[in-house]
C-alpha cells in the first residue's frame, strides 16, 4: 500500500467533528479503496473493483481518468480532497472553523450581560472603525481578499449595520453563541448555571427506611394575612419536615409576619427549626438505622448546641447498638468562572432537598384559589397586590383611630386564624391523594388492590396482588375471571404510606429534649403558690400555664425552673433546675369548657388529684405523729370508761349508736400502715 495513503488522527478527529457519522465512514472507504488503487499494478482491474465497491454508498462515475485525478488531489490536500463540497463550503470554510473568530464573536457575547444583539452591533462597529478582528483582520484586508486589492486612501469602510461582512449578518453569528450553561454563569454566575444546566444526580427512594432521611426547609406562603398588631397584611412563614421515603410531612410550624415596635419584622428565626428539629427525633421518632437531617446553612442550620446534642444522642445510640443522627447542611455553590475571579454570593443547591422543595410548590398551587394571594415578591404580583394592601391598611388605621376591633372590617385578606385553617387542609389534601407520581412507589410496596363486586356501586380495600396470599389470590382471581367481581391497583397516599412505614420508628428520650430545643427557647419561670408556671413564651406567642409536676416530682413553690414548650407538641412541657438537670415533663393545661365532656374533666381533674396527693405526702410526719396522740386518747379514754373489749358503745350517754372503741382501733390500724395511707 503506497504510505502517502494515510489519514491522521488529527485529520480523523477533525472530519468526525465537522461531518455526520455515516458521511465521514463514506469519505473513509474511499480512502481506503483509494489506497488499494494507489499499489495496484493493473490499474484498470483495479478501478473497476473499485466502482463495484464504493457504489452501493452512493459513489458514482469513477472512471479510471477520475480516479487518477482524487489520487492527485488527496495528495496534495489530503482527506479533504475527498470531503463533498456542501461540507467544505459550509463546515471546513465557514465560520465555525475559524476558532479565533468564534471566540472573539462569543467573548463579545459574554461580556454583554443581558443581550446578543449589542454584541453583535459592537462586533460590526468595531470592524467598521478599523479594529482588527481575531482571525480576520482589518476591514482593508477582508477588503483586499474579497477583490483583489486594497481600497482607496480615504475610502470608507463599505459594510456597517446594514451591511454586515459575508457571514457576519446576527442571524448567522446567532449560531456561534455561547450555550445556555456558558450564558447564564457568565451573566448571573456559577451557582445559577450550576443549579439550572449542571448534571443532576438521580436519587431513588427505593430501599430507605422512614424517616432514614428527613428533608427540613423554610417557605413563604404567597398569601398575606390579618393579624392582630400589624399595621398591614403581612404573608405566612413556615417550617416544615418531610420523610423523603413517604413524601409525608412529619410536622409544620407556620406564623405570620409580625410587625415589632421598632419598625422591624419577625419572620423565622433560625432557634425555631429545633421546634421541628425535636419534633422529628423526641415525638416521631427515627429508624433504628438513623437518620440523616437534611437543612441549610440558613434558617434550618445547625449550630454548637444541636451539634453537641446530636453527638449525645449518637453516643447513646451506639451503645444501644443503633445508627447514628447526622446532620447534612448542603453545599454552597459560589464558585467563579474562573480561577483568580471574584467568588459570587453563596447560594443553595435546591437539589438537596428536592422532595420538600417540589412539597411547597404543591401546596402553593393548592392554595391558589384562596384569598390573599400577592405572588412571590416584586415582579411576579398581581398588579393588584398595591391597591390590596393600601386598602387594608386604611381599615386597619381608621379601626385603630376609633376603638374598632380590626376583625369587625371587611378585607381582601383572610385573617391569620381562617388562612391556618385552610393551609392546613391543604396540607391534609396533599397527604391523602392518591392521584401522584412519586418515584419508586410500587417498588416501596406503596399499593393497595381494590375489589368491586358485580352489582355493587363502591370499591372494597383488599391486599395488592404482591402482598396477596396464595388463597386470597386464587379467590379473587376466580371471581374476576368468572366475570364476578373486578380487581384493580391505586396507590397508597403519603398518610397511608407512612401509617404503613412508621412502625420501625423508635423515639430519642425525653431528657435530649432541652439539648437539641437550646438555651434560646428556654422559659426561665417560677412556681407559684397554686403549683402552676405561668408565663408568657416569646417564642410561642402565648400565656401558658404548667403544672409544677416533672414526671413524679413535685416541684418547690417560688422556685425557679428551665421550662421548654414545644408549639409542635404543645401538651408537654420539659423541665429542668437551674443547672439544668432534667427533671421530667410536665402537663401544659388547657382551660376546660364549662360544656366539657367528662373525659375532658376527669383529665384535668385527675391532675388535681395528683398534685394533692404528691402534696399530702409532705404531711406524713405531722400525720404520724397526730394521729399517734390521738390513738393515745382514744386508748386512755377507753380504760377510763371501762371500755373494754371492742365494739362495746356508751349507754347512755347521748352518743347513742357511735363505736368509740372501733374507731380508735380503725385509727392505731391505719397508723401501723401508714404505707397505705391515702391523703387525699
Amino acid at each position: 500500500m503506497n504510505n502517502l495513503i494515510l489519514v491522521t488522527q488529527s485529520e480523523m478527529d477533525r472530519l468526525f467533528s465537522l461531518m455526520p457519522g455515516d458521511e465521514a465512514v463514506r469519505v473513509l472507504s474511499f480512502v481506503d479503496a483509494l489506497a488499494v488503487f494507489a499499489a495496484a499494478a493493473d490499474k484498470k482491474t483495479a478501478a473497476r473493483a473499485m466502482a463495484a465497491r464504493l457504489s452501493p454508498m452512493g459513489y458514482r462515475g469513477l472512471s479510471l481518468k477520475s480516479l487518477y485525478r482524487k489520487l492527485d488531489d488527496f495528495r496534495s490536500e489530503g482527506v479533504w480532497a475527498l470531503v463533498p463540497g456542501k461540507y467544505k463550503r459550509e463546515k471546513v470554510r465557514s465560520l465555525a472553523s475559524n476558532e479565533a473568530f468564534v471566540e472573539h464573536w462569543q467573548r463579545l457575547c459574554l461580556e454583554n450581560r443581558r443581550k446578543v444583539r449589542p454584541a453583535w452591533m459592537r462586533l460590526v462597529r468595531d470592524f467598521a472603525a478599523g479594529v482588527e478582528i481575531p482571525g480576520v483582520g482589518t476591514w482593508r484586508e477582508m477588503y483586499l481578499a474579497d477583490r483583489g486589492y486594497y481600497p482607496a486612501a480615504g475610502e470608507p469602510c463599505p459594510w456597517g449595520e446594514r451591511n454586515p461582512p459575508p457571514g457576519w449578518s446576527l442571524r448567522n453569528l446567532r449560531k456561534f453563541t455561547p450555550d445556555e450553561f456558558a450564558m447564564v454563569a457568565a451573566h448571573r454566575g456559577m451557582a445559577e448555571a450550576k443549579s439550572r444546566f449542571g448534571l443532576s444526580v438521580t436519587k431513588t427512594r427505593i430501599g430507605l427506611k422512614c424517616c432514614r432521611v428527613v428533608e427540613v426547609d423554610d417557605m413563604w406562603y404567597e398569601h398575606a394575612v390579618i393579624y392582630p398588631g400589624n399595621a398591614a397584611p403581612q404573608r405566612v412563614v413556615e417550617f416544615a419536615a418531610m420523610d423523603r421515603l413517604t413524601a409525608h410531612v412529619i410536622c409544620h410550624l407556620m406564623k405570620p409576619i409580625r410587625e415589632k415596635a421598632d419598625g422591624t419584622r419577625e419572620t423565622l428565626k433560625a432557634a425555631w427549626a429545633k421546634y421541628v428539629y425535636h419534633y422529628v427525633l423526641c415525638v416521631s421518632g427515627i429508624p433504628p438505622e438513623g437518620c440523616i437531617i437534611r437543612g441549610e446553612r440558613g434558617t434550618t442550620k445547625s449550630d454548637a448546641e444541636l451539634d453537641a446534642a446530636l453527638a449525645a444522642i449518637n453516643a447513646w445510640r451506639k451503645g444501644a447498638g443503633r445508627g447514628e443522627v447526622a446532620f447534612e447542611a448542603g453545599s454552597l455553590m459560589n464558585e467563579p468562572v474562573a480561577p483568580g475571579l471574584p467568588n459570587g454570593a453563596p447560594k443553595g443547591n435546591p437539589r438537596h432537598k428536592g422532595m420538600i422543595e417540589q412539597m411547597h410548590a404543591t401546596l402553593k398551587n393548592e392554595l391558589g384559589h384562596v384569598l390573599g394571594e400577592v405572588g412571590g415578591g416584586r415582579g411576579v404580583q398581581p398588579e393588584e397586590t398595591g391597591a390590596m394592601s393600601a386598602e387594608a391598611r386604611k381599615l386597619i388605621t381608621l379601626a385603630w383611630a376609633r376603638g374598632v376591633s380590626v376583625d369587625k372590617l371587611k378585607y381582601q385578606f383572610l385573617s391569620w386564624q381562617d388562612f391556618a385553617a385552610a393551609a392546613d387542609r391543604a396540607h391534609e389534601n396533599i397527604d391523602r391523594r392518591t392521584v401522584h407520581s412519586l418515584e419508586g412507589w410500587a417498588e416501596c410496596g406503596f399499593m393497595a388492590g381494590e375489589v368491586r363486586l358485580q352489582g355493587e356501586a363502591s370499591w372494597r380495600a383488599v391486599p395488592c396482588a404482591a402482598e396477596m396470599s396464595p388463597e386470597e389470590s386464587g379467590a379473587i382471581g376466580a371471581l374476576v375471571k368468572a366475570g364476578y367481581a373486578e380487581y384493580r391497583e391505586r396507590r397508597l397516599s403519603p398518610k397511608e404510606a407512612w401509617e404503613k412505614s412508621r412502625k420501625v420508628l423508635e423515639k430519642v428520650p425525653d431528657y435530649f429534649a432541652p439539648s437539641i430545643l437550646g438555651s434560646e427557647l428556654c422559659v426561665v419561670a417560677k412556681v407559684n403558690a397554686n403549683m402552676q408556671f405561668r408565663y408568657r413564651d416569646a417564642n410561642v406567642g402565648s400565656q401558658l400555664v404548667v403544672a409544677a409536676v416533672a414526671g413524679d416530682k413535685l416541684l418547690e413553690r417560688g422556685r425557679e425552673y428551665r421550662v421548654w414548650v414545644n408549639p409542635l407538641d404543645g401538651d408537654k412541657a420539659y423541665v429542668a433546675d437551674m443547672n439544668g438537670l432534667f427533671l421530667g415533663v410536665a402537663k401544659v393545661m388547657q382551660a376546660v369548657r364549662a360544656d366539657a365532656t367528662p373525659e375532658e374533666l376527669a383529665a384535668q381533674l385527675g391532675l388535681r388529684r395528683h398534685v394533692l396527693a404528691e402534696e399530702s405526702r409532705r404531711l406524713r410526719p405531722i400525720a404520724r405523729s397526730r394521729l399517734a396522740a390521738a390513738a393515745n386518747r382514744a386508748a386512755a379514754n377507753i380504760a377510763a370508761l371501762g371500755l373494754e373489749e371492742p365494739g362495746v358503745s356508751s349507754q347512755g350517754s347521748g352518743d347513742a349508736g357511735v363505736d368509740v372503741s372501733a374507731g380508735v382501733h380503725d385509727l392505731a390500724r391505719r397508723d401501723a400502715g401508714d404505707d397505705e395511707w391515702d391523703f387525699d
